[in-house]
């Protein structure tokens, strides 16, 4: 009995010390190295999804211009003027 209680202890001050570990890089940056390249690869991805909407957007915008869109085409404009948070666009609301 008094064994299992000495086990319980190392294991619990090793969670304690990995968690103060783990909370410290965390707070230092320093943690993974994963985690941050993370955050870069989602930012980067963020980025090219904001561009691709607005070259869709400038084309169909084109189109309207030049030759009228269809009411699908319609829609999709202004679901992407939303998602960019563009107002006062022309048929959208």
């Amino acid at each position: 009995m008094k064994r299992i209680i000495q086990l319980g202890a190392i294991v619990a001050a090793f969670v304690a010390v990995g968690t103060a570990a783990w909370s410290a890089g965390d707070y230092l940056r320093i943690r993974p190295v994963l985690k941050s390249e993370f955050e870069l690869v989602m930012n980067q991805v963020q980025q090219n999804t904001q561009a691709v909407l607005r070259i869709t957007f400038d084309n169909l915008t084109r189109k309207r211009e030049y030759g009228g869109l269809t009411f699908d085409e319609q829609q999709n404009l202004c679901r992407i003027a939303a998602a960019l948070e563009y107002v006062g666009v022309p048929g959208c609301q």
